[in-house]
């Protein structure tokens, strides 16, 4: 019988979660990876991670019937964030600086939010670390500092964020953007 043990994987702030069999961790959720390999095996989808996190699974080097092998390396982003279009939702473009960023950046909401506007900001695990509410005017653009810190007050470890920005226009469409954040210490 396998005995099972509960892993925490952590390397540049980027964490992932999974147990153990065999010294192996099988990751319960999708996550990150570079410079080495994650290989996703059928029928039952597990996934094994045998590298670092950090950086964007690229490519899709073998494929067999029972399972898949992707490889990573670094690709490098631009640094400007855009919005998603979905459903009737209006996209729009969001200005951060500075970004990459090692305490504190702005983000400057269009004029097109109005009223109440949520900014949240994830880690690449996919858990929300920040919560900020903001009241635009609908007639100038709005700016938020975030500090790197969560919302209990403790500082953010160095790594990349997804920050998600909703609300609505004064006519009531509602509007979101989507992008990514790199704090650097």
């Amino acid at each position: 019988m396998a005995t099972h043990h509960f892993i925490a994987l952590c390397v540049f702030g980027v964490a992932a979660i999974g147990t153990s069999l065999r010294a192996q961790p099988i990751l319960s959720s999708r996550v990150i990876a570079s410079g080495g390999a994650v290989n996703v095996a059928a029928p039952s989808d597990s996934m094994y991670l045998s590298s670092t996190l950090g950086q964007t699974i690229i490519s899709t080097p073998a494929l067999t019937a029972s399972s898949s092998l992707f490889e990573g390396f670094w690709v490098p982003w631009r640094f400007e964030i855009t919005a998603l279009d979905i459903n009737d939702e209006v996209y729009d473009r969001l200005e951060v600086y500075p970004n990459p960023f090692s305490n504190r950046t702005t983000i400057r909401i269009p004029e097109r939010f109005s009223g109440d506007v949520d900014v949240q900001l994830f880690n690449l695990a996919g858990e929300r670390v920040r919560t900020i509410l903001v009241v635009a005017s609908g007639t100038e653009h709005t700016d938020v500092r975030i500090n790197a810190f969560d919302d209990a007050g403790i500082g953010l470890p160095t790594g990349v964020y997804i920050l998600d920005v909703s609300g609505r226009t004064r006519g009531g469409v509602r509007l979101s953007a989507h992008g990514i954040i790199h704090l650097i210490q």
